[in-house]
């Protein structure tokens, strides 16, 4: 499929799995566990909500940003760094 006809949710998809060394359609549908179609569809029509969530889970980015754009782009980090944050401060109360 050529790049400049990918849906936007795809782009952006892309864009954070080859951050995360998932280089290319091929390498993101096996590192989400769906087919390369599957993955061809949502170029064409864009990425499902099931999808955004697959990579939600993979590679920690906010499913509202694959599917729109909207901002914070990651989110899994967040939660990562509150817990530990309160876990270091638990340790330092009397």
């Amino acid at each position: 499929m050529n790049e400049r006809t990918r849906h936007d949710s795809l782009e952006r998809l892309l864009q954070v799995a080859s951050e995360q060394g998932v280089i290319g359609p091929s390498a993101l549908a096996r590192a989400l566990n769906e087919s390369d179609q599957v993955v061809t569809n949502w170029g064409k029509r864009g990425v499902s909500k099931a999808g955004a969530l697959s990579a939600q889970r993979r590679f920690s980015v906010s499913p509202a940003w694959v599917l729109d754009g909207t901002e914070p782009k990651m989110v899994g980090n967040v939660a990562i760094i509150s817990m530990e944050a309160m876990t270091v401060h638990a340790r330092e109360d009397p």
